[in-house]
C-alpha cells in the first residue's frame, strides 16, 4: 500500500506539470483511494485489476492497469466523450464495440431506465465488460461478438492496429484455411427486437467503413442518434454518405462523429 501511495503520488506530481487539465478533472470525480488506484493504473501499477469509484457512477468499476482501459476512462466518464441532451429520451441503445463496458455505465447512470445491447468481440474486454455491467442487471445485455456488414467469418487481429492495446484490437475476415474465432452480426440482427434505436455509440477500429459502405442500412430507419468514431477518411465518407441518404445532420465533436435526426 505504501509503495502504491509513493507511485501515485509521483505521477500525480508528474501529471500535474504536464496533463494539470486531466488531474483536476479525475480529482472533481472520484474518491480518494480511488484516485491513488487510478493514477497507480496510469503509471503501469499495479498491473491487475483495479476498483474505482466515482461520485457520479452508482456501482464501482473495474480498470486494468497498465492498459489502455485508463484512456477509456478518461475520455467516456471524465471527459464524457458521448454526452447528449438524447441521452435521457433514449429508451433503447446499441454500444457496439463495447470495450470494457464504460460506455454503458455511462448511459445507465444518466438514464437508469434505458435497454442497452452491448457487443464486444475480444475475449478479455468482455470478461471485464461483464464485471463492470453486471450490478445492472437486466438492463443491459453483453454479446460477445463484432458488428460487421453481414455475418461472414471473422478473425480477431491483436496488436496490429494504432497502439495495439486493448482498445486497437479489430476483427476481420477470415482467410482461406483459417478459422474463425468471432460470430459476426449486423446491427439490424443485434437490434431486432428494439422498436426503435434511440442512441447507436459505434467504435469498432475500422469496421464501420464495412458497416456503411457495405451493409444493410435500413436500420437507420429507427435510428434517432449516431455517434460513431471513424477511424480513416474513408470511414468518415462512407458514414457521412449513408447518413445523408436518411435525412441526419452530423456535427463533429472531438473524434467522435454525431447524426441527429431531425424531429
Amino acid at each position: 500500500m505504501l509503495y502504491r501511495m509513493f507511485v501515485a503520488s509521483r505521477t500525480i506530481f508528474f501529471l500535474l506539470r504536464r496533463r494539470p487539465t486531466i488531474v483536476w478533472q479525475i480529482l472533481g470525480a472520484v474518491n480518494f483511494f480511488s484516485l491513488l488506484n487510478v493514477f497507480s493504473v496510469a503509471s503501469g501499477f499495479p498491473t491487475g485489476l483495479v476498483r474505482v469509484k466515482l461520485r457520479k457512477i452508482r456501482h464501482p468499476i473495474y480498470i486494468r492497469g497498465g492498459t489502455s482501459d485508463f484512456s477509456v476512462f478518461h475520455q467516456v466518464l471524465i471527459k464524457e466523450q458521448y454526452s447528449s441532451d438524447e441521452i435521457e429520451k433514449a429508451r433503447y441503445v446499441l454500444d457496439a464495440g463495447a470495450n470494457i463496458g464504460l460506455t454503458s455505465v455511462y448511459f445507465l447512470n444518466r438514464n437508469p431506465k434505458c435497454q442497452i445491447i452491448a457487443v464486444e468481440p475480444d475475449p478479455h474486454n468482455y470478461e471485464v465488460a461483464q464485471r463492470n455491467l453486471e450490478p445492472y442487471g437486466q438492463n443491459c445485455r453483453i454479446i460477445q461478438g463484432a458488428i460487421w456488414s453481414d455475418s461472414k467469418p471473422l478473425v480477431l487481429s491483436r496488436g496490429t492496429f494504432r497502439d495495439g492495446d486493448y482498445w486497437a484490437t479489430q476483427t476481420l475476415p477470415a482467410s482461406s484455411g483459417q478459422e474463425a474465432t468471432v460470430l459476426a452480426y449486423t446491427v439490424g440482427e443485434i437490434t431486432k427486437d428494439f422498436p426503435s434505436i434511440d442512441y447507436l455509440k459505434m467504435d469498432i477500429e475500422g469496421a464501420e467503413l464495412n458497416v456503411f459502405r457495405d451493409g444493410d442500412l435500413s436500420f437507420l430507419e429507427k435510428t434517432r442518434v449516431c455517434a460513431v468514431e471513424c477511424h480513416d477518411d474513408d470511414c468518415m465518407k462512407a458514414f457521412t454518405a449513408a447518413l445523408d441518404k436518411f435525412g441526419f445532420q452530423i456535427e463533429q465533436r472531438g473524434e467522435v462523429s454525431f447524426g441527429t435526426r431531425p424531429e
